[in-house]
């Protein structure tokens, strides 16, 4: 299974600032990060040369990258649950940062009554 993962995630209702991952045997870290997407924060005409691939993208910058490491790990689960989570195509065509209430609450955890798209798979 997933020993340990890392990265950073686009929340549906975040679209300011990046949201950080972590996890280790069964401590999660998921919480609102202190980097803002360049595409929240300044014209594209700015962005560094790093970000260069991204900006013919309509969300800009805005993305999940995620690293998981671990032994035994059936890739296809890990990729379903994560999956599972995605908003569907209908959601993600709407202005879903409008529509939707933040994804992580201010300080990070759950949200009280669990989030609006749940895992339903175990890594």
């Amino acid at each position: 299974g997933v020993l340990r993962s890392k990265g950073f995630a686009w929340f549906a209702g975040m679209s300011e600032f990046r949201v950080d991952w972590s996890t280790a045997g069964v401590s999660t870290d998921i919480k609102p990060g202190v980097r803002r997407w360049f595409a929240a924060v300044m014209p594209k005409s700015d962005w560094p040369p790093y970000a260069e691939k991204y900006k013919q993208r309509r969300h800009g910058d805005r993305r999940t990258e995620i690293v998981f490491i671990g032994k035994n790990m059936w890739e296809k689960d890990v990729q379903a649950a994560l999956e599972s989570a995605l908003l569907t195509p209908e959601e993600f065509a709407r202005d879903f940062d409008k529509s939707l209430p933040p994804a992580v609450p201010p300080g990070g955890g759950v949200p009280r009554g669990g989030s609006r798209r749940r895992w339903r798979g175990e890594l």
